[in-house]
């Protein structure tokens, strides 16, 4: 508990965030030294109107002022305060949000309890036997609204709350493909679900995986948790895709050119990994007019005068300072689980624990795929039913932990043969379509599996109108990497009327 309470005043001292501080009470620090602590860093930018940001000058006011006046018996030293007004760890923003988050709700939970525990113990239920009823519903409506607390907006939002607006935000962030982007109106929300359908062995991991590469050469934090493919295979497919090295030969290729891949990771810790990906090519930052512009723009870090002046030059990592204007990867972390063996509430505590050990806040989860989880209602024989309540389930994870879920499900229909697919032909084949926020039909005819070729339709979107839109990708199956036929993409309407996209 002292590790987290250290943290939780790292971050007080980094980031004045006055929408956390004002959930934060003195008690709720079991340390006598961090509260102590906390204490005079309220006091002081009372007193001072401004926040502290010195530890030496907290130090000087604790023992000029605060010891004096509330008569402490805590005896600090300045080392005290240079803890944790000094730290050398990696702040991560997120990490740190989110755990005092959780240690906000542990903090009103325990209150609760104390409450309702004593609202139990003096009522005297041994009056009239029907009172006893009446106490525990009592005691019950306590424990329901720990439950459905939030610490952090504990009611909700307010209409007429000028400060609402600044605090509520929606922020897009892309998955690396224009289309799917456009398709949900800007790119990817946390507290969403993506879901991508089609029949069995039509390809649903190469979707995933190249969903997980992208977000991490962008910048994300990635969690691939595979319940079917080990976690060997997923490392080559994902390793393959962002470095460019043929699948097949990938791990043994990594031991056996030690100098040439370790380069290829100096390149993507620096960001020319997502250069290379996502910013050479010239119509994609002076033709305002596509798809890819568009989209291309929110990747681009202010300088853009350095990647006019080097898309197509390499660049020497050591002796060019421009790098640091690229956006660094993510961090990729996979997890193999056995078939059939993880509910959604363990993959939920295995979230948790990884971003408590790590120190890393989660962007997106990619499950691959949620028809091979286990239900905790284990005597659930309905399958459309136990898919409906794993679904609901995952998005509730993605709600309450603040990221992105991505995953896929398998309806053995026969429609995803032909060269169009439709709500109305699979909903009764899945019990997901309808919890996610975005579902995405593979289609692969055997025509464009040939080709090397995949078409994907959007088939659901709760944001934007692109419904029906329709976009055509390339697959290199030696890389595993999918990308976006410069064709322009077509919509289909109810009446399967074709018609262009700007039309």
């Amino acid at each position: 508990m002292d590790a987290i309470e250290k943290s939780v005043l790292i971050y007080l001292f980094n980031r004045f965030n006055v929408n956390i501080i004002k959930l934060i009470k003195a008690s709720y620090f079991t340390n006598k030294k961090y509260q102590t602590i906390f204490k005079c860093l309220l006091l002081y930018k009372k007193e001072s109107k401004k926040w502290c940001s010195s530890y030496v000058d907290l130090f000087n006011y604790y023992v000029s002022y605060y010891k004096i006046k509330y008569n402490s018996d805590i005896e600090l030293d300045i080392l005290d305060f240079k803890e944790v007004m000094n730290s050398e760890e990696i702040f991560d923003i997120g990490w740190y949000e989110n755990l005092i988050k959780n240690w906000l709700q542990n903090k009103v939970t325990e209150e609760k309890l104390e409450e309702a525990i004593i609202k139990y113990k003096t009522q005297n239920v041994l009056e009239p036997p029907e009172n006893i009823l009446s106490v525990l519903d009592d005691y019950m409506k306590k424990i329901y609204d720990i439950k459905t607390s939030d610490t952090t907006n504990e009611f909700g939002i307010e209409l007429t709350d000028i400060s609402a607006y600044n605090e509520t935000k929606q922020e897009t962030f892309s998955c690396g493909f224009p289309f799917l982007d456009k398709s949900v109106n800007g790119g990817m929300l946390k507290k969403t679900m993506w879901l991508f359908v089609g029949q069995p062995k039509v390809g649903k991991s190469i979707w995933l995986s190249n969903i997980a590469s992208n977000l991490v050469i962008l910048g994300k934090n990635v969690l691939y948790v595979s319940l079917e493919l080990d976690e060997a295979e997923v490392l080559s497919r994902i390793g393959a895709n962002i470095f460019s090295i043929d699948v097949k030969s990938y791990l043994q290729f990594c031991k056996q050119n030690h100098l040439i891949f370790k380069n290829k990771l100096r390149e993507f810790d620096s960001g020319l990994i997502y250069k290379k990906r996502f910013l050479d090519t010239k119509d994609a930052l002076s033709n305002d007019n596509t798809v890819a512009s568009l989209v291309s723009a929110n990747f681009i870090k202010p300088n853009l005068n350095f990647y006019e002046a080097n898309l197509n030059e390499e660049i020497e990592i050591e002796n060019n300072t421009n790098v640091e204007n690229l956006i660094k990867p993510g961090k990729l972390f996979i997890k193999e689980f056995p078939t059939s063996s993880l509910t959604p509430e363990e993959l939920e505590i295995f979230i948790k624990n990884l971003e408590e050990r790590k120190k890393i806040k989660i962007d997106v989860v990619v499950l691959d795929y949620m028809n091979i989880m286990r239900s905790k209602n284990e005597k659930q024989d309905n399958l459309y039913m136990k898919i409906k309540q794993i679904s609901e389930e995952l998005r509730g994870i993605a709600v309450r932990n603040e990221l992105c879920l991505v995953t896929a499900t398998q309806v053995n229909r026969g429609g995803f043969e032909k060269e169009d697919i439709s709500m109305a032909s699979i909903s009764e084949s899945t019990g997901g379509l309808h919890t996610a926020d975005v579902v995405f039909g593979i289609i692969q005819t055997p025509e464009l599996k040939a080709s090397k070729k995949y078409k994907l339709k959007v088939l659901v979107t709760r944001r934007g109108a692109n419904t029906g839109a329709i976009k055509e990708f390339n697959i290199n199956y030696s890389f595993m990497q999918l990308s976006e036929l410069d064709k322009e993409e077509e919509y289909i309407t109810d009446d399967y009327i074709y018609y262009k996209y700007n039309k």
